[in-house]
C-alpha cells in the first residue's frame, strides 16, 4: 500500500529526531583510485571540462578534490580551491537563514504570514495569496505562480525592493497550495523578508550567519565577482566543441541572489555538508541552528512529479530505485536504494551542481561542473553520486565506465523500445522544447503584414520592456529585453508567428548542444484590424504562462507601492509600525493607499 505524503513525513521526522551522534568510515586507497578513474573517464566521455567534489561522513571530510581543467584554453587544473557557481543549491542557505530567525524570534513561525511581516505594502496576484502566503509557502514553492525563468535570465536591471513590489503582476498558474511549481522569484522574496525582519541585507545575513561561522572563506556571490582568478570558467558545447561563455552573465540572477547567487569551492562546500550532516552544528559542535527548526527544513511539504529517467529511477526498468518524492524547504526529500536522502540540483549559466545528504547515514556529497550545462553534465553528476553513494552505503556498484557514459541508457532506450538518445543535438530536451514551435509551423496562413508594423516597444509591469526594431539591411526584426536578451526574429507560416535565434551573451539558448535551436514568439492584433499589432506573447519568459507584453506600456508607467525598507526600526512589523502621528504624513499615506486601491480594483494607471 502506498504511503501518503503525511505518513512519509512522519516516518522521516522520526528518523530525523535521532541524536546528533555520528559515525566515521571513509574510503580505502583502492576505492579512491577507482573513484578517480571513474570520474576522469566520466569527464572525458561526457565532454565535461572540470569538476569539484566534496564528500563528508560524520564529522570528517573524506574528500575534497578537483578534476579536469578550469578552462579549455589555459588548461589549468581544477583543485579543491577552484570556484564554481552552485545555482539553486543556494536555496538551502536562504531557507537556513529564515530558520535561524524563526528560532530566535518568538513572534515568528514557519506559518507567519508575509503580510504580517511586510504590512499592506505586500501584494501578490490575488487576495488569497496576498493575505495567506507564509514563510513556509515561499520556501516550499506552494504559491502556484509560474517560474518566469526567462525574465530572470534576461538580466533584469532592477533592485530587489522594486521587484518585490511588482510581484503583484506575476499571474498565477494553479490554485494556491495545490501544486509544486518551482519559482526563483519566491526565494528572492524569502530573502527580502529576512531583510525586513533584521534590517540587514540578505548578503550580510549570509556572511554573518553561515559563511563566516562555517569558515567558508572562499565563497562569494555572483554580484560580488570582481576577478575571475581561481574560477573554473563556465563552458557550453557548440557543435560538440567546448567553448567558454561570458562570465558576465552570471550576474543575471541578481536581484534574485537568494535563489541562486552563491559561488563556492569543494573545500568550502565540505563545511556546508558537515553543517547539514550534523544537523545544525558547526565544526566545534556549537549549535548554529536549533534542531527543531533544522528538522523542519527537511520535512516534506508538497509532492513532486518527476519524469522517469530524467530525475527518477524505478525497478524493474533500472537496476535500482531513486527519486525525489517531495519538496521540503530548500531541499527535496527522496530515496536511493531504500535510503532516505535530501538533495538539490543547481544550474546557472555554464555550471551544473548537485548536493546529496543521507541524514540517517551521516553522508554528504557535493559535485559541480563548469560545463557543458546540458544532459551530459547533469546525468554525469547523477552517475557520480550513485557511484559514491554505493561505496559509502556498502551497496553493490551498478554503474561501470561504460554505462556511466550512456546513463540513463541503455535502460531507458530498452524501456522505450528505441535507439539510445545521442545526448547532443537530438536530446529529449531539445525535442520537447520545440513542440510548441512545431505546432506553429503546421499553420498554413502566410502573413502579408509588413514587418515594420511589428516594430515598437511592448511592456509588462513585472518583466520590463521588449523593444522590437526592423532592420532594413537584412529585412529582419530584432528584439531586445533588459540587459542581455537579444534575438533575431524569423517568420513562420501563420500570421504574426515567428521564431527567435539569440545572439550576444545568451546565444547558447538557441545554439548550444542540448538546448532548443529556436524559441517561438508571436504577436496579436486588436480591433479586428490585422495590421493593428498591439500585443507580443513572450513564450521565452515562461512557456506555460505565455505572458503578454502590450504596445506602449512602459515599465516605469506605474507608481510603485511603498514597501518597508530594510532597517525599519520596527523590525518585525507590528501595528505600531503603521501608526502615523504627523498629519501631513497621514494624508500622504491615505493618498498612497487610495492609489493602490484604484490600481488593484479599477485598473487605473496613473
Amino acid at each position: 500500500m502506498a504511503l501518503s505524503l503525511n505518513a512519509l513525513s512522519s516516518v522521516i521526522l522520526m528518523l530525523l529526531t535521532k541524536t546528533r551522534t555520528t559515525t566515521t568510515e571513509g574510503f580505502t586507497e583502492r576505492e579512491i583510485q577507482e573513484l578517480d578513474s571513474f570520474t576522469n573517464n566520466l569527464l572525458t566521455c561526457r565532454g565535461i571540462p572540470g569538476l569539484a567534489l566534496s564528500v563528508v561522513r560524520g564529522r570528517d571530510v573524506l574528500l575534497t578534490k578537483g578534476y579536469g581543467v578550469t578552462d579549455v584554453y589555459s588548461k589549468l587544473t581544477v583543485t579543491e580551491n577552484s570556484t564554481f557557481c552552485i545555482g539553486s543549491i543556494t536555496k538551502g542557505f536562504t531557507a537556513t537563514i529564515l530558520a535561524m530567525l524563526i528560532a530566535e524570534n518568538k513572534s515568528l513561525t514557519w506559518d507567519t504570514r508575509i503580510r504580517d511581516i511586510m504590512g499592506n505594502s505586500f501584494h501578490l496576484a490575488d487576495e488569497e495569496r496576498t493575505n495567506q502566503a507564509t514563510i513556509r509557502d515561499l520556501l516550499a514553492h506552494k504559491l502556484g505562480i509560474p517560474g518566469y525563468f526567462g525574465a530572470l535570465m534576461s538580466g533584469m536591471e532592477v533592485d530587489r525592493k522594486e521587484l518585490v513590489s511588482r510581484l503583484r503582476y506575476f499571474t498565477t498558474d494553479e490554485p494556491f497550495r495545490s501544486k509544486y511549481i518551482y519559482n526563483n522569484f519566491m526565494y528572492m522574496l524569502a530573502g527580502y523578508v529576512a531583510e525586513i525582519i533584521t534590517g540587514k541585507s540578505w548578503e550580510t545575513l549570509l556572511k554573518q550567519r553561515i559563511l563566516r561561522p562555517l569558515k567558508m572563506t572562499s565563497s562569494l556571490l555572483v554580484s560580488e565577482i570582481e576577478t575571475l582568478e581561481g574560477f573554473a570558467l563556465p563552458h557550453m558545447s557548440f557543435n560538440n566543441s567546448l567553448k567558454c561563455i561570458s562570465p558576465d552573465i552570471l550576474a543575471v540572477v541578481s536581484p534574485a541572489d537568494p535563489a541562486g547567487g552563491i559561488c563556492s569551492t569543494a573545500r568550502d562546500m565540505a563545511q556546508w555538508l558537515l553543517f547539514v550532516v550534523n544537523k545544525g552544528l558547526d565544526q566545534a559542535n556549537n549549535e548554529l541552528l536549533r534542531f527543531r527548526e533544522f528538522k523542519e527544513l527537511l520535512k516534506p511539504q508538497l509532492p513532486t512529479n518527476l519524469q522517469l529517467g530524467k530525475k527518477t529511477l524505478k525497478k524493474p526498468i533500472f537496476p535500482v530505485s531513486e527519486g525525489r518524492f517531495a519538496y521540503d524547504m530548500g531541499w527535496g526529500s527522496g530515496t536511493y536504494r531504500g535510503f532516505h536522502n535530501v538533495q538539490h540540483p543547481g544550474r546557472i549559466n555554464g555550471y551544473d551542481s548537485l548536493i546529496w545528504v543521507f541524514p540517517d547515514s551521516d553522508i554528504g556529497i557535493f559535485t559541480s561542473t563548469n560545463g557543458p550545462m546540458n544532459d551530459e553534465s547533469y546525468n554525469g553528476l547523477r552517475a557520480l553520486h550513485y557511484y559514491i553513494s554505493d561505496i559509502l552505503l556498502k551497496e553493490k556498484v551498478w554503474l561501470n565506465h561504460t554505462t556511466a557514459c550512456t546513463f540513463p541508457n541503455p535502460w531507458m532506450s530498452d524501456h522505450e523500445g528505441r535507439r539510445p538518445a545521442s545526448h547532443k543535438a537530438d536530446t529529449a530536451a531539445r525535442r520537447s522544447g520545440n513542440s510548441l514551435l512545431e505546432t506553429m509551423q503546421k499553420l498554413q496562413y502566410v502573413s502579408d503584414i509588413p514587418l515594420r508594423q511589428y516594430a515598437g516597444t511592448y511592456g509588462h509591469l513585472a518583466f520590463g520592456n521588449i523593444t522590437v526594431t526592423y532592420n532594413t539591411t537584412d529585412d529582419l526584426l530584432y528584439i531586445s529585453q533588459n540587459k542581455y536578451f537579444r534575438a533575431r526574429l524569423y517568420p513562420l507560416h501563420g500570421r504574426h508567428r515567428f521564431y527567435m535565434k539569440l545572439f550576444g551573451p545568451l546565444k547558447f539558448w538557441t545554439s548550444a548542444d542540448g538546448w532548443s535551436d529556436r524559441i517561438p514568439l508571436y504577436f496579436k492584433s486588436s480591433g479586428g484590424n490585422e495590421s493593428n499589432i498591439q500585443t507580443l506573447v513572450a513564450v521565452h519568459v515562461d512557456a506555460s504562462a505565455k505572458p503578454e507584453f502590450h504596445r506602449g506600456l512602459k515599465w516605469d508607467s506605474l507608481p510603485i507601492p511603498t514597501t518597508i525598507m530594510p532597517g525599519n526600526p520596527c523590525g518585525f512589523v507590528s501595528h505600531a509600525c503603521h501608526s502615523v502621528k504627523d498629519p501631513v504624513s497621514a494624508l500622504l499615506q491615505v493618498l498612497v493607499l487610495f492609489s493602490i486601491f484604484l490600481i488593484d480594483h479599477i485598473g487605473i494607471l496613473v
